[in-house]
């Protein structure tokens, strides 16, 4: 049985390649318990290289002989083998011979007057697939072979075997020459074979990358956001980058995003998106998946990471063995990133530095969230690409990380503010400016005139979800056109919450993302029938149609704790934890709902003194 899944620019390539494969192979065409599966454009999102071209998986039910001679002749192996099962990640180049050259086994193709080496980049795709599958609990992989696919040559044009490259005409035993370069022979009824993998893989595989990636409502929205290009006039940058300057809500993201669309599909630019937040990273790269936009390095693309990936990849270029975890700590103040520091200040290691990370093949660098980046952080980014190349989204008072507010600006930078809400619908405005004003904090919000409307529902002690509100806002939600995706939970630190949320949620028949935990924010969620839940720490950047959060009196508490620990005096740390408070209040796009723990805290109080001059938008609920 031949199958042949997604509808990517290659796939007519890739029919061709199973057509040539068949051809000797005639009985899997009929045979069930024989299959070659091809995967066309497999994302594995989450990972160093998000996109892969091919994934060919070969499971066939009795072992074929295969020759190896001719131009398939592999020196030190055996001229003949058999082939059991294969499972191989290919990556497909179209240039032609004066844009391709070979460097060892190693082969480098020309983009825009760079090489860049198609080789290492699909070694780097088998381990994001691999990492990507293992991340999903996918047991016992296969062993994924390497294979470079250049269909502007011919056979006579590559380099002496051994290597893991194949020209136009595909044929199994070259196929089969270029997957022993990375794959050993095993042995099958005493003979050399081709076993990369003992159980069928491609119901599984299947599974996994079948599915289609579908946008929900609110992400059409967005898209819809980044494609128009509204801020177009303001997103040109100085000779020392440009800044995005706002507060929650006001098209930040968006604006980066919008940037990043326009360098890359009007100039045809490569684009990399920074930030420190993982659970935003996959909601970057939903988005990006939902609309098309490839990662790879030698065409036009976006690619989103944390700057802790950033860091490691230097740190291991630099020749370091110790790496840093996402979300773990401050990067900016460990010891690697210092010095780390110090090689990107020298202007020759730090070009060094660029070209072998490979990271010198972004024209573009935009960061979100910059204003909470370490001091440190900052200054290898500007050391490595330059200032005239970044492009930073700053949020005012918005500070998670404890780093006192990190400046971009420098000789020639282009400061844009951004005042206007493009979030909130303008009853959540007018509700965020007068709890500001009642905590006695500097902190406003232009609400935007053509988008009316929006609730509030302040829920006084009791449970934090209540089955019957729940129940009245997915409905809600529903007529409103979206799906429960589009629902945003924020937890506070007290594990109990996260799973009365995830009970809840699940008791009326819907499934959980939850981004809490760490290994599970790294993939985007691609169900929609998903409600999503991060914590009050991760919640900054995201929206919701819903945002619902929970506990917010004690992680307020939490967060003065954490800023007295870091030094602050005890009125500095209330003031920088209000501050904070306004992060969750500004991630709803029609209803927030708040939970207060302790009814008669200065929050609780608070919040039900605000309710009171929106009579219209608010609703409060007592203990239930």
């Amino acid at each position: 049985m031949i199958t042949i899944l997604g509808d990517a620019t290659e796939r007519s390539l890739v029919e061709e390649l199973c057509g040539q494969l068949a051809a000797e192979l005639p009985d899997i065409r009929e045979s069930r318990k024989s299959q070659m599966v091809a995967f066309v454009g497999v994302q594995c999102p989450g990972s160093t290289v998000r996109d892969i071209d091919l994934l060919l998986i070969i499971e066939l039910e009795r072992p074929v002989r295969i020759k190896l001679t001719g131009d398939a002749a592999v020196p030190g192996l055996p001229t003949q083998v058999l082939l059991k099962s294969l499972a191989m990640v290919v990556e497909i180049k179209s240039h032609d011979a004066s844009r391709v050259r070979f460097q060892g086994s190693e082969v480098e193709v020309s983009y825009r007057k760079e090489w860049h080496n198609a080789s290492r980049q699909n070694n780097q795709q088998v381990h994001s697939l691999r990492n990507y599958l293992t991340n999903r609990s996918i047991p016992r992989l296969p062993f994924f072979c390497e294979c470079v696919w250049l269909t502007g040559l011919v056979p006579e044009d590559l380099p002496p075997r051994p290597h893991a490259l194949m020209a136009r005409q595909v044929t199994l035993s070259r196929l089969c020459a270029a997957a022993l370069a990375t794959v050993k022979c095993s042995a099958v009824a005493g003979q050399p074979a081709i076993v990369t993998h003992q159980m069928p893989f491609t119901t599984m595989a299947q599974k996994v990358f079948a599915g289609g990636r579908s946008p929900s409502g609110l992400d059409r929205r967005k898209i819809d956001a980044i494609a128009k290009h509204y801020l177009d006039p303001i997103l040109v940058p100085g000779s020392g980058g440009l800044i995005l300057r706002g507060r929650g809500g006001t098209g930040k993201t968006i604006g980066l995003l919008q940037f990043a669309h326009k360098m890359s599909v009007e100039r045809g630019d490569r684009v990399l998106v920074l930030t420190y937040n993982a659970a935003l990273v996959s909601e970057i790269e939903r988005l990006l998946m939902c609309m098309g936009i490839s990662d790879a390095s030698d065409e036009p693309s976006i690619s989103v990471r944390t700057v802790h990936g950033l860091i490691n990849d230097l740190s291991k270029t630099a020749g370091y063995v110790e790496t840093l975890v996402d979300g773990a700590g401050e990067s900016g103040t460990h010891p690697l990133a210092t010095a780390l520091l110090t090689m990107a200040k020298d202007g020759e290691l730090a070009g060094a530095l660029r070209l072998e990370a490979g990271l010198a093949r972004w024209d573009w660098v935009c960061i979100d969230e910059a204003q909470d980046m370490a001091q440190t952080e900052k200054e290898i980014i500007l050391a490595i690409f330059g200032a005239s190349r970044c492009v930073v989204a700053d949020g005012v008072d918005q500070i998670v990380r404890g780093n006192p507010g990190c400046s971009w600006r420098s000789d020639g930078t282009v400061v844009q503010p951004l005042t206007l809400s493009l979030r909130q619908k303008g009853g959540l405005c007018g509700f965020a400016n007068t709890l500001a004003h009642e905590l006695n904090i500097s902190w406003e919000i232009k609400p935007n005139p053509a988008v009316a409307g929006g609730s509030v529902i302040l829920l006084l002690g009791g449970d934090p979800c209540p089955a019957t509100l729940l129940r009245e806002i997915v409905e809600a939600n529903r007529m409103a056109g979206n799906q429960p995706i589009d629902i945003l939970f924020c937890v506070d630190p007290e594990p109990s919450s996260k799973l009365r949320v995830t009970d809840e949620v699940t008791s009326i028949g819907l499934k959980v993302w939850n981004g809490v935990d760490h290994g599970i924010r790294r993939v985007p969620a691609w169900d929609l029938n998903q409600v999503r839940v991060v914590s009050h720490e991760s919640c900054r950047g995201l929206e919701g149609w819903v945002t619902w959060c929970t506990n917010l009196d004690l992680q307020l508490a939490f967060r003065e704790h954490i800023h007295r620990e870091q030094g602050a005096e005890t009125e500095d740390a209330i003031e920088l934890a209000m501050k904070w408070l306004m992060i969750p209040m500004t991630r709803a796009i029609d209803t927030l709902v708040i939970h207060v723990h302790a009814p008669g805290s200065a929050l609780g109080k608070a919040l039900l003194r605000v309710t009171s001059h929106w009579p219209d938008h608010c609703r409060v609920i007592h203990g239930v």
